[in-house]
């Protein structure tokens, strides 16, 4: 079936400017070779791929466009002086408030401008990429674009990254090649806003140079039954920080992929994220943090709510290789069970070939402690009221992290949807 769902979207693969078509011909090759993942393969084990195949999708299309009205209503307050919007993984920069600071070039473009640097990324990216979704947007990534932010240079405001998807049946690959100069800073802040069926497939490749820091923050809160498949990748040379940070109400499926390569002396690197699932939604997290220079540190939190018949999985690898003394990394994923159905995996894991390194992993999974309920009874709450309050207790660590006041304010909005809807 798999290789059926390749030959239909073998024509994707053209019209595009003829140094990066030759990267997306490069990346396509490597994806038929490599192919596309298999039931229970893998670190898709998980993940109904199966259903995925049997989709029909078209290339991607401008066509609807939102209005301005639609995208306002979609803005965060923080970020209205500074947006990126995507149409069916197109950036429409028309559509677009650029940031002050920022260079913005359509992958095609910055081939020339930017040569030398980028077509060694992506080779690079080429090869050593192995998630075969990552090896399939490069493939498609004509719509994409190339950030740079120079040397020194802090970005006031944060920026949004609109996601559209407004075509029925369309296969979207966003992607965003952003480039951190030397002791820069800038936040990056994804939402996914599923106006039709189809399939989002999008990659952002972060590269902080010396002592920049860079964050990223991923936000799907649409409910729908569209598969929303993100991989981010970053490398941090010395100094440098990266924060990345996710929120989900899941969907279909919401596959989130991160490759982490720290490495630079003194780079530092922490990811969080929470999920709320219900219906038959699922969401899956695969993290890879790559610790390849010594005095690196790195911090993982993951944690997810289960009701009714959804199900998650978290899969973390830390990798230290033998130059890496002096490491710190940890990695934790506690998940909370509310319905007999809902179900949740979790496999961390170590890697470590040095010898001097801090490191640790634990998971969890279990339901709502009965103690704790029956304390909160006898205190004349009501078990729903006493649910509500252990669920929130329960993501009050990843919540009170969430970098925006707007962004809180909708967690806890969708909390109590959530947590209404599951009584």
């Amino acid at each position: 079936m798999s290789q059926a769902f390749l030959e239909d979207l073998a024509e994707f693969v053209t019209g595009s400017e003829e140094r990066l078509q030759h990267l997306r011909s490069e990346a396509w090759q490597k994806l038929l070779v490599q192919g596309l993942p298999q039931k229970k393969q893998g670190d898709f084990q998980y993940v109904p791929v199966e259903k995925l195949y049997a989709g029909i999708y078209k290339p991607a299309a401008l066509a609807p466009v939102p209005s301005k009205e639609e995208i306002a209503s979609h803005l965060l307050p923080e970020c209205k002086d500074a947006y990126l919007v995507f149409v069916n993984g197109v950036f429409v920069s028309e559509l677009s408030k650029l940031p002050e600071k920022m260079i913005i070039l359509p992958l095609g473009k910055a081939v020339h401008t930017y040569g030398t640097f980028l077509q060694a990324r992506l080779n690079g990216t080429i090869q050593r990429e192995s998630d075969p979704f990552a090896l399939l947007n490069l493939s498609l990534a004509g719509g994409g674009i190339f950030a740079y932010i120079p040397p020194k240079t802090k970005l006031a405001t944060p920026v949004q990254c609109l996601h559209f998807l407004t075509q029925q049946g369309t296969l979207a690959a966003p992607r965003i090649q952003l480039f951190l100069g030397k002791e820069s800073q800038a936040a990056l802040f994804s939402t996914f806003h599923l106006l039709a069926d189809g399939w989002i497939n999008s990659v952002v490749d972060l590269h902080l140079e010396e002592g920049a820091i860079g964050e990223q923050t991923s936000l799907l809160f649409e409910e729908r039954s569209v598969p929303v498949f993100e991989a981010l990748r970053v490398t941090q040379k010395a100094r440098s920080q990266f924060r990345g940070f996710s929120l989900s109400t899941g969907g279909e499926t919401h596959r989130q992929s991160y490759s982490i390569s720290l490495n630079g002396e003194d780079a530092e690197a922490t990811l969080s994220g929470a999920w709320l699932l219900r219906r038959e939604f699922s969401q899956h997290v695969h993290v890879l943090m790559d610790h390849q220079a010594p005095h690196t540190r790195s911090r993982q939190h993951f944690k997810g709510i289960v009701s009714e018949r959804s199900q998650a999985s978290f899969e973390g690898k830390i990798h230290v290789a033998q130059a890496a003394q002096k490491t710190e990394a940890y990695q934790l994923s506690n998940n909370l069970i509310l319905g007999e159905r809902a179900q949740a995996f979790c496999k961390p894991n170590l890697q470590i070939f040095a010898d001097d390194v801090k490191a640790s992993h634990g998971a969890t999974v279990g339901q709502l402690d009965a103690n704790a309920l029956f304390y909160l009874k006898t205190r004349g709450i009501c078990e729903e009221e006493a649910q509500r309050l252990l669920v929130s207790a329960f993501c009050q660590e990843i919540s009170a992290k969430i970098p925006l006041p707007s962004v809180q304010n909708k967690f806890k909005e969708h909390m109590t949807e959530f947590l209404r809807a599951d009584q």
